[in-house]
């Protein structure tokens, strides 16, 4: 393959590739550092003020239909 196609073929396939790779790493990291903060928050609502996990999460503004994934990690 000469120099001229494989640059192009880096340019126009890989690097696209890779990009997206990145992409979608990085939102998983904003998504499970967002998950472990919120989880943060409901327990130490239900600890300090004695909230239950219900009461902590309408607190926090949690959407309910989010409440399961969060109960179960408690």
């Amino acid at each position: 393959m000469s120099n001229q196609l494989w640059d192009a073929y880096v340019r126009d396939y890989i690097v696209p590739k890779i990009e997206q790779r990145n992409a979608e790493r990085c939102e998983q990291a904003l998504m499970e550092g967002k998950n472990t903060e919120r989880l943060s928050s409901i327990k130490n609502l239900m600890q300090n003020l004695k909230f239950s996990a219900e009461k902590a999460m309408e607190a926090l503004s949690i959407p309910k239909s989010e409440w399961a994934r969060y109960k179960a990690m408690l």
